[in-house]
């Protein structure tokens, strides 16, 4: 079997990759790779409810304060 300069090997490694970041960015975002309109209608990011990580101090929970919003939506 052949493996010319190693390429089977090479897309065995970099293939699964490609397919997961094709995938997150097409059901987060609604884009594709170019960064243009993606193959799903609805995507993650047109959620209304959403709060930004890293926000709450410290003293107040801190990330977790954040969760404990985010479940609270």
């Amino acid at each position: 079997q052949s493996n010319a300069a190693g390429l089977w090997t090479q897309l065995q490694r970099d293939l699964p990759t490609a397919f997961a970041r094709a995938f997150d960015m097409a059901t987060i975002h609604g884009k594709n790779m170019a960064g243009s309109t993606g193959p799903f209608q609805d995507d993650l990011a047109m959620t209304s409810k959403s709060v930004a990580l890293g926000t709450t101090a410290q003293n107040m929970g801190g990330i977790w304060g954040d969760f404990v919003e985010g479940l609270d939506q």
